[in-house]
C-alpha cells in the first residue's frame, strides 16, 4: 500500500502533466478515458479516474503540475507510487 500516487497525465494534445493524488491509485495505471475497452473493470476505473480529475464541467478538479513533482524523489520509494492514465480526445 502507498501512502501517494504520482499520475503521470497525458491528454495527448496537451501533452503530458502530472498530479499527486493521496492514497494507493495502482489499480489506476494505464487507464484512458474516452477508449474502447468496455469490460466491467476497465469503465470502472474510466469512470473513478473521471470523476478524480474532471468535475461536473469538464474543468480539472485536482491540481495539474507541468513538471514531474520532484519533492518525492527517489528518497521516499516505499511510500508513493507512479502510474501513467490519460485522456483520449
Amino acid at each position: 500500500m502507498y501512502e501517494q500516487t504520482v499520475v503521470i497525465w497525458n491528454e495527448f494534445e496537451l501533452g503530458v502533466q502530472f498530479f499527486v493524488l493521496n492514497g494507493d491509485y495502482t489499480h489506476l495505471d494505464g487507464t484512458y478515458i474516452n477508449t474502447l475497452d468496455d469490460s466491467d473493470s476497465a469503465e470502472a476505473n474510466k469512470e473513478q479516474l473521471y470523476d478524480i480529475v474532471y468535475d461536473e464541467e469538464g474543468a480539472y478538479r485536482i491540481e495539474m503540475l507541468n513538471t514531474f513533482p520532484h519533492r518525492f524523489g527517489m528518497c521516499y520509494p516505499a511510500y508513493f507510487a507512479v502510474i501513467q492514465a490519460g485522456f483520449v480526445p
